[in-house]
């Protein structure tokens, strides 16, 4: 929307496109060079051997197809009501969004509004943070996830030390890799028995 701002030739145009999603654009103050998304991803990581730091250095937990252990309830159902009780977990987010969940494996869609009275003029009792309201503007955006939108959302996390982003070395690579903060009984026994320097752990009961 923009091109009719500047008078130039069409014989002086190097180059015309667009930055797409994903993509950046940058310029080289000091030799005046225009970089698109390829040449700076090839001067990153052109800079140290990233892919041998990881291969060496990083370790990625994965689940197994054959692995039937779908772990076992920690909870008798009175200390389940007891428990959802206490975290105010209320028959609605039982029954619109946890039981889906449970029954049919997908997520529930809903609206984003809220019916209920404010808390300040409440006659239950509600959580602190149901007295912060915020206003904000609605868009009609499909859902965030990471199947449909790889390729810009990922719910990949990193265990380990987090050191200074300005020192590269290969002990930045030293961390393990999960595919989702949400883990299965069998990665958890892997983080657990996992016996490498930097990586221990305490059980908060």
């Amino acid at each position: 929307s923009e091109i009719g701002v500047w008078n130039y030739q069409p014989q002086d145009v190097i180059a015309k496109g667009r930055v797409g999603p994903g993509q950046i654009l940058a310029v080289d103050t000091e030799t005046g060079q225009v970089l698109d998304t390829d040449s700076i991803d090839n001067r990153l990581k052109s800079r140290h051997p990233y892919k041998q730091w990881l291969r060496k250095n990083a370790l990625r937990i994965q689940a197994t197809i054959d692995d039937n252990d779908h772990g076992s309830a920690f909870y008798d159902v009175d200390q389940l009501k007891q428990y959802m009780k206490m975290y105010q977990v209320t028959f609605e987010e039982r029954d619109q969004v946890l039981r889906p969940l449970g029954e049919q494996g997908y997520e529930a869609v809903g609206s984003m509004g809220d019916d209920t009275p404010m808390a300040v003029l409440s006659q239950r009792v509600r959580t602190p943070y149901d007295y912060f309201r915020q206003q904000f503007a609605q868009v009609t955006n499909p859902p965030i996830d990471p199947l449909r939108e790889a390729i810009v959302m990922s719910l990949e996390i990193c265990l380990g030390a987090e050191r200074n982003i300005f020192q590269e070395s290969p002990e930045h690579a030293s961390r393990v890799i999960l595919s989702s903060p949400v883990i299965s009984p069998a990665k958890w026994r892997s983080l657990m028995n996992l016996d490498l320097p930097g990586f221990e752990r305490q059980i908060i009961d």
